[in-house]
């Protein structure tokens, strides 16, 4: 880690949410995002997300979730659900999932 200027952080093993609360109150920037192990931006994904940050009202913002191993079947079921789950949203909502968010 020494070659990238990041600081490495534990809660002990307390869970994705502890770690995601400690992130962004020891963050000294004032824009945070948070992006699951799993999970892959896509390479234009800030630019498309940073607009909507410009609505005041607007507290954070969420990206898609896509499928990288179309040949598991086993990820192929669970994309699918939650594309199913997603098209049910409306288009604004009070929270948002933690895999792709800023």
């Amino acid at each position: 880690m020494a070659d990238y200027p990041v600081r490495c952080l534990s809660t002990g093993g307390k869970g994705p949410a502890a770690a995601r609360n400690l992130g962004w109150q020891t963050a000294k920037h004032q824009l945070i995002g948070f992006i699951d192990a799993d999970c892959v931006p896509e390479p234009d994904a800030r630019a498309r997300l940073l607009p909507n940050l410009e609505d005041t009202r607007v507290g954070g913002v969420g990206g898609r979730y896509g499928n990288l191993r179309p040949e598991s079947l086993l990820a192929c079921l669970m994309h699918e659900e939650l594309v199913e789950r997603h098209r049910t949203l409306p288009d604004e909502v009070n929270d948002l999932a933690g895999f792709n968010v800023l």
